[in-house]
């Protein structure tokens, strides 16, 4: 019964979604006025704490892995090292900044409405890219955890809506280590080693169509993009377009119509982040424990434009964004700064911001007003010298 819930309720989504279209992009041209996102403001280092979340909301020893805005700017979702992902509503006092840009407003709290837990390590999640909060039916997201099957999560009232599951050749459950929706939000692509599975959103379960990336040649090394898939993006317009990258170091660029590689480049180190503009004429790929964020023109991909410097100095993913107009560029870092860089000056750093003690790993720009969001923590091991102490005082 559970099975056949989630079916139907998968498959309302996309029926609703397809009625309401229309609709959905006249609320869109109304009702949301996008303003650029302003590089003055780090400039002149105009930047203050607007809410930050209570302290009770995570207890000692847990600590946030990422953040992403919705779609839509109503909400933002977090996902902590106990596997749990929380939703947080935008205060509603910050939807006023575009038309009171002087209001002053206090440090307000952030307290979660939502929590979903996966039973393992959560390995990537990602918004559904037609949500609004005025549509339930599009309020959802997808989550792809340890040893579990795709996941997608009513963002309403933290409802399972339906399971997407990865076999191998032996019958056993693959668990995918990147998934997203695609441009139009029918299809969930995921991505595992040397292979990417395609599912249907309104068609739950092990039905899926599968291609793979990674050839072994005759000789040595592989031909196309080997290593496991850690990251996907799909650009907001370009239908026909989406980016993945590796954790052995290898970016490409598929044909969704042909699932096929048109282009493939090595970088030196994991890849961790690969983000298309939402126009897809830029790509842009950040790997671990290497302070270099590459920008590449999806037209002309002989080598990287330029690159912008972080410091990143494990091997834990560190988030950045852009924004809609692929001006700016804010990344977190190992240090606890955050770096805001002027892609329209070949990625010069134009403000550091100190704004914690701990590695800033997620960072998120509002879709909608100039407000960004980031999340920090690190997983810290006590000193030898302090256990030492601490069993010598307990004698």
């Amino acid at each position: 019964e559970n099975n056949n819930n989630s079916i139907n309720q998968a498959n309302e989504l996309v029926d609703n979604e397809m009625q309401n279209q229309e609709q959905n992009n006249e609320i869109n041209q109304t009702s949301v006025i996008y303003k650029p996102f302003p590089i003055t403001y780090f400039r002149e280092k105009k930047v203050n704490t607007l809410a930050t979340t209570t302290k009770t909301e995570y207890k000692q020893g847990n600590f946030l892995k990422g953040i992403k805005w919705s779609p839509d700017g109503s909400c933002l979702l977090s996902l902590s090292d106990d596997n749990t992902l929380r939703l947080f509503n935008t205060p509603p006092e910050l939807f006023n900044i575009n038309e009171s840009p002087n209001q002053e407003i206090k440090n307000l709290s952030l307290d979660s409405v939502l929590k979903v837990t996966e039973a393992e390590l959560v390995y990537d999640f990602n918004w559904y890219p037609y949500m609004n909060s005025f549509i339930p039916e599009s309020c959802c997201f997808v989550t792809c955890a340890r040893d579990q099957p795709i996941h997608l999560w009513d963002a309403f009232n933290g409802n399972l809506r339906a399971s997407y599951r990865c076999y191998n050749q032996a019958d056993e459950l693959v668990a995918p280590f990147s998934v997203c929706f695609n441009t139009t939000g029918e299809k969930i692509y995921s991505g595992t080693e040397k292979l990417i599975r395609v599912f249907d959103v309104s068609r739950p379960g092990r039905d899926y169509t599968e291609f793979t990336i990674a050839k072994k040649r005759k000789r040595n090394g592989f031909e196309g993009q080997p290593g496991i898939l850690s990251c996907l993006s799909f650009s907001k317009t370009s239908t026909n377009m989406f980016a993945a990258g590796s954790y052995q170091g290898y970016i490409a660029l598929y044909d969704e119509r042909t699932t096929q590689s048109f282009w493939a480049y090595s970088l030196p180190k994991g890849v961790t982040q690969i983000t298309l503009s939402d126009d897809g004429v830029y790509l842009f790929a950040g790997c671990r424990k290497s302070s270099d964020i590459f920008c590449f023109d999806t037209r002309a991909l002989d080598s990287p434009l330029f690159s912008c410097q972080r410091v990143a100095a494990t091997n834990q993913r560190i988030q950045f964004d852009i924004n809609y107009e692929s001006s700016v560029l804010v990344s977190g870092s190992t240090d606890g700064n955050i770096r805001v860089f002027d892609l329209n000056s070949n990625g010069e750093c134009v403000s550091t911001l100190p704004l914690s003690c701990d590695s800033i790993n997620g960072v998120s720009l509002h879709p909608i007003l100039p407000i960004f969001a980031v999340s920090s923590g690190e997983r810290l091991f006590p000193n030898s010298f302090d256990i030492n102490k601490e069993e010598e005082e307990e004698e």
